[in-house]
């Protein structure tokens, strides 16, 4: 682990590079850089494979503009982006809780189908899930809109294994991008998407205004922004706390606010809410 450490200290790149791309064989996820600090395999990783991974790697290390790239033998990440993001600590799903959103009664109270053909995703339009969790969404979008890219950003790398290894499975779609970042700081292109899901995370987010901004920043051209959370006249479980929630007039008048212009509302299922809206005019 020396040695790589030194080898990325002699390489480092220029003040610019903020991203360290780690591509494996099923698929591609971006590690910010935190505060500033040039991060090593020590204070990005407590995974040890994936230490061994990293360290093979060093003769394979890209350093371009902006973006600092890296060949891994598998596909295991490992960092923490909880000083790159606005996220309330104390509202994040807990990965411990995952057997929640892998319960199947959530294909009812929360069909994603519904939200496919609400959103009207087709095959070519390239969609950011923003807080993508374990792929509940991901996975079924990705298959409405192929041969397009789906990036899933998270800022758990937890979450972003477990969908990982559901895209190892046969049959799994392989137009998933996985992306470690979170709802103010994706990572993500400028003008790379058609459309920008926040799914259940909108109650989670500490600085809308700067997640909305970052939404703007990545939509494309015609792009919309879509909102999926929990509907605060429904009691608990299941979901966050009620006190948690935030109502879809809320969440509408926040958008509104800030310039967006709310296109469409409805009811998702028994628990949640969708709106989606259009960013303010350039």
């Amino acid at each position: 682990m020396e040695d790589f450490q030194e080898a990325t200290e002699a390489a480092r790149p220029p003040a610019d590079a903020f991203v360290l791309k780690l591509e494996g064989p099923f698929g591609t996820s971006h590690l910010p850089e935190v505060e500033g600090r040039w991060r090593t395999a020590s204070s990005l990783l407590e995974n040890r494979a994936f230490m061994v991974d990293l360290a093979a790697a060093t003769s394979s290390c890209v350093f371009g503009r902006g973006l600092v790239s890296a060949q891994t033998h598998d596909s295991v990440t490992g960092a923490d982006a909880g000083a790159s993001h606005r996220e309330m600590p104390g509202h994040i799903f807990n990965p411990k809780d995952l057997h929640k959103l892998e319960d199947p009664a959530r294909l009812v109270s929360m069909p994603p189908e519904d939200v496919v053909r609400i959103l009207g995703l087709t095959s070519g339009l390239h969609v950011a899930d923003v807080g993508a969790g374990s792929g509940f969404f991901a996975i079924p979008f990705a298959r409405a809109i192929g041969p397009a890219r789906l990036f899933a950003v998270d800022l758990q790398t937890e979450m972003l294994e477990i969908l990982r290894a559901k895209l190892a499975q046969p049959g799994a779609p392989r137009n998933i991008e996985l992306v470690l970042g979170a709802a103010s700081a994706t990572h993500l292109a400028t003008a790379s998407c058609d459309l920008v899901f926040l799914g259940n995370v909108w109650h989670e987010l500490d600085d809308r205004p700067a997640a909305l901004r970052e939404a703007a920043r990545i939509l494309a051209p015609g792009g919309r922004v879509a909102i999926l959370d929990w509907r605060a006249d429904r009691p608990q479980p299941p979901g966050p706390p009620v006190e948690h929630r935030i109502a879809a007039g809320e969440a509408a008048s926040t958008l509104t606010s800030a310039g967006w212009t709310v296109s469409k509302t409805a009811d998702i299922g028994q628990y949640s809410y969708l709106i989606v809206a259009a960013p303010p005019s350039a």
